[in-house]
């Protein structure tokens, strides 16, 4: 590794972290926040909310992760260009390309990554998540997020965000109608 990438490095990953860590406490505590209710409503002990809400740190790091790196660095570019360290690397020769690319791999790699960690770690915890939702909560389906009817064999596809039984009303509701060819 060259001394232009330990550079950039040092100064990208103590923002990434500090970010990654600031947005996942921000989703964590949105996701407090939906649930709050519900948790006094049932009086819950604290005990078991923090369980609950460790079931979502994957979630919340998932979905932190590009934000956090599109801030991190943003603040890295911004503290160099400030301390006219671009200057000075520009002034070297050297392109911006070359002086993003550790950065790139990086990003690169964390998206890459964010694959596996989807699939092998957020999907069983969300999965875990809303069984515990279940048996706290005493909801009967709690990771439905958006719902989905076929009509007439088929041809008729409803989506929906949300059914209210009571009323019988779909909220937000998308009708597709296929033909025959599909």
């Amino acid at each position: 590794m060259t001394k232009l990438a330990k550079l950039v490095l040092v100064q990208f990953l103590p923002w990434f972290l500090g970010m990654l860590l600031l947005a996942t406490m921000g989703f964590i505590i949105f996701d407090i926040i939906v649930y709050i209710d519900a948790f006094f409503e049932k009086d819950i002990p604290f005990g078991e909310i923090l369980s609950f809400e460790l079931l979502h740190v994957p979630k919340a790091l998932s979905q932190s992760l590009s934000l956090s790196l599109l801030f991190a660095t943003s603040l890295s570019f911004g503290s160099l260009s400030a301390n006219n360290e671009l200057i000075a690397v520009h002034s070297a020769g050297v392109s911006l390309f070359h002086f993003a690319l550790p950065i790139l791999i990086f990003g690169a790699s964390l998206g890459f990554g964010q694959f596996f960690w989807e699939d092998q770690v957020v999907i069983p915890t969300q999965r875990a998540k809303a069984e515990r939702q279940a048996e706290l909560l005493d909801v009967e389906d709690a990771n439905v997020a958006t719902k989905a009817i076929l009509d007439q064999g088929g041809k008729i596809i409803y989506f929906f965000d949300f059914y209210n039984p009571t009323e019988q009303k779909m909220f937000n509701p998308l009708i597709i109608i296929r033909g025959d060819q599909g």
